[in-house]
């Protein structure tokens, strides 16, 4: 019920609708619509993403299209290791440099 209401709080952009449509016909979508919204997905803001994912009746087939297309939802293990390996090696370091 929240998301509704946050949904109805933003003003969506053209692009959210068009995932929006794309997202609504799935499973019938040609090669062209498949490149476009996996074109259109990575490029929407966190706040878009997060409606169509709280949205009752999209979710089912955004969970469908990740599954179907894995190699998309797969976080390359460079970002990985800048986002989580180095900020914790530089807490450690700080730590044992003001503690040691």
């Amino acid at each position: 019920m929240s998301a509704f209401f946050a949904a109805r709080a933003r003003c969506p952009s053209s692009m959210t609708h068009e995932a929006e449509a794309l997202l609504s016909r799935y499973p019938k979508l040609d090669a062209e619509e498949l490149e476009r919204l996996a074109t259109i997905l990575p490029a929407l803001s966190l706040v878009d993403q997060a409606a169509l994912a709280a949205d009752e009746h999209l979710s089912g087939r955004l969970a469908a299209y990740y599954r179907d297309r894995r190699e998309c939802a797969d976080a390359p293990s460079g970002a990985l290791f800048l986002f989580l390996v180095c900020p914790t090696l530089l807490a450690a370091g700080a730590l044992w440099w003001f503690l040691g």
